[in-house]
C-alpha cells in the first residue's frame, strides 16, 4: 500500500472519530442528560442561562459525587459542583425501566432564579443532591420544591 493511500485512510478514520466523539459522550455510566430550561436557573456557584445544558456525572471512580454542567454543544463548562447521594421521594410503585429522569427545584430567594436541588437519571433510585453553601441552603430550604420529569436526549 502506498503512503498516500495509507494517509488518506488514516485521515478518514480520524474524521469519522471526530464526528462520532460528541455522540459517544453520553452513557449510563456518566449519566449524561441534556436538560433545557426556559429561564435562568441557579446551581451552586453560578447561574445557568436559559437554554440547553448537559449534566454529566464525573467518570472518576473516586469522585462520583461531582457533576459537571456543559453548554449544549459541549464547548463550555458552566459549573462543576459537589453533590451527595439522595433517594427519590416518589419512587414507590414505579418500575425502574419506566421511570423518567427528574430534576427538583426550589424557588430562589427574592430576585434570584429558581435553584436546582436534585437531579435523578432515568431508571435510577439514587440521585444527586446539589450542595450549596450553608447560608444559601438555609434560604433555599424554606421554599417549596417543584419536581419535573425529564427525558435524556438520544
Amino acid at each position: 500500500m502506498n503512503i498516500k493511500k495509507a494517509l488518506g485512510i488514516l485521515l478518514g478514520v480520524a474524521l469519522a472519530l471526530a464526528v462520532l466523539a460528541p455522540a459517544a459522550r453520553a452513557s449510563v455510566r456518566d449519566q449524561a442528560t441534556k436538560i433545557t430550561f426556559n429561564q435562568p436557573v441557579q446551581v451552586p456557584g453560578t447561574i445557568l442561562p436559559a437554554g440547553s445544558h448537559w449534566f454529566v456525572l464525573s467518570d472518576v471512580a473516586a469522585d462520583r459525587d461531582t457533576v459537571s454542567i456543559y453548554s449544549s454543544d459541549w464547548s463550555k463548562v458552566y459549573a462543576t459542583v459537589s453533590t451527595e447521594p439522595v433517594q427519590r421521594a416518589t419512587w414507590a410503585g414505579r418500575a425502574s425501566s419506566d421511570s423518567k429522569g427528574e430534576i427538583v427545584f426550589v424557588k430562589g430567594p427574592s430576585g434570584q432564579p429558581d435553584a436546582v436541588m436534585e437531579w435523578f437519571y432515568p431508571g435510577r433510585v439514587a440521585g444527586h443532591e446539589f450542595l450549596y453553601p450553608s447560608h444559601e441552603e438555609k434560604q433555599l430550604q424554606q421554599e417549596a420544591k417543584l419536581t419535573l420529569e425529564i427525558t435524556p436526549a438520544a
